[in-house]
């Protein structure tokens, strides 16, 4: 049972359908899945037709790529919210791309403050963007991306959310935010398989990325708008992560979007009193956390490897601490097709490891 950060535990109803008819991505039948796979994403998003879908066969760093290098002018900066690696990571790809960072950092536990932007902002009129992580899986904290997209946006700067462990499970309201570019992918918040990344892009952000010069081949981001309208794709997707990726959303839908999101809050509500009665208090404040990840401090003397290996024996997954945190911390995620009676085997595997532990540490200790 994975509760890791992603891939997620996904349905029969998913499995089944990468199993669907071989496509050729130049007939007329991969544009129909296309066209569904779109519309249901706009859907999700709360966006109309006006916005544009770009779907990149690749990991949700692919759609981290297109988005950093697709809407920044030549000259001009990259505003980067950084408190965790993925926001440390899309400056890492603005630097390689050739774009100047203007770093906005917080600590790893801590979320990014609007008023650190807006000085930000002001002081370097060279702006041309802002990017900031949603949900930063690093420690499961959530950023304030709606008062960063009102700042950015009373100065006439876009901003691209990296929602890639967000989008499907927690609230982000996009008409009139500010919010310009969203980043997402298959395999996290909405339950499909890994191979499809995408972009869900504003029309004031089309109208950004005809001005940028293309830094790469792969993400030219007007190229794939361009190929839409000819109701074709410049490069072969992944159709059978495309398949799932529509039966995953079909279920988002038949679920309903709040539903999800209550789904997530009751099995974190669940772990959140189960990690305070074993003692694990996670590390991010409880204002701050996602719905669906906790950054918890490993028990006393029990490192990450002997922790991982026993709760694996009993048929559990859980990720190692990251960042900040990375030698002190592991993670737990509750995403995914996961009941209940999955989490509560967990937790007793969990307890066992601490009782065993503790059991060990009175048996050393002199009388």
């Amino acid at each position: 049972m994975l509760l890791n950060p992603g891939p997620a535990v996904t349905s029969d109803r998913v499995h089944r359908a990468i199993a669907g008819p071989d496509l050729c991505h130049r007939e007329p039948e991969y544009t129909d899945l296309f066209d569904r796979v779109r519309r249901k994403l706009l859907v999700v998003g709360g966006v109309g037709d006006d916005w544009a879908v770009v779907l990149i066969a690749g990991s949700g760093t692919a759609a981290m790529e297109a988005m950093t290098g697709g809407f920044v002018r030549p000259g001009r900066r990259l505003l980067v919210c950084q408190n965790g690696i993925y926001g440390e990571r899309i400056a890492t790809i603005a630097r390689r791309l050739g774009i100047e960072v203007a770093p906005v950092t917080a600590a790893h536990t801590e979320p990014i403050e609007p008023a650190a932007v807006a000085a930000a902002l002001d002081a370097h009129p060279a702006i041309d963007a802002v990017a900031v992580i949603h949900h930063e899986t690093t420690t499961g904290l959530l950023n304030p991306v709606h008062e960063i997209g009102a700042i950015a946006d009373a100065r006439g700067v876009p901003v691209l959310v990296d929602a890639i462990s967000s989008f499907g499970a927690e609230e982000l309201p996009l008409p009139g935010t500010g919010l310009d570019v969203i980043a997402g992918t298959s395999n996290k918040c909405l339950h499909g398989l890994p191979g499809v990344a995408f972009l869900l892009v504003s029309p004031r952000a089309q109208a950004r990325a005809a001005e940028v010069p293309p830094r790469s081949l792969y993400f030219d981001i007007p190229n794939y708008l361009r190929a839409q309208e000819r109701r074709t794709v410049p490069f072969t997707p992944a159709v059978p992560a495309i398949y799932a990726l529509e039966a995953a959303l079909d279920e988002l839908l038949d679920q309903g979007i709040d539903r999800r999101r209550a789904h997530y809050r009751e099995r974190m509500a669940y772990l959140d009193r189960e990690f305070a009665r074993l003692g694990l208090e996670p590390v991010v404040a409880p204002r701050d956390r996602s719905g669906s990840v906790r950054s918890l401090p490993l028990p006393a003397d029990v490192g990450f490897e002997e922790l991982h290996d026993a709760v694996k024996r009993d048929g559990y997954v859980v990720y190692a601490g990251l960042g900040q945190a990375a030698a002190t911390s592991f993670r737990v995620c509750a995403l995914g097709n996961l009941e209940i009676g999955a989490l509560e085997g967990f937790i007793a595997s969990l307890e066992r490891v601490l009782v065993a532990r503790r059991a060990g540490r009175e048996a050393a200790s002199p009388r």
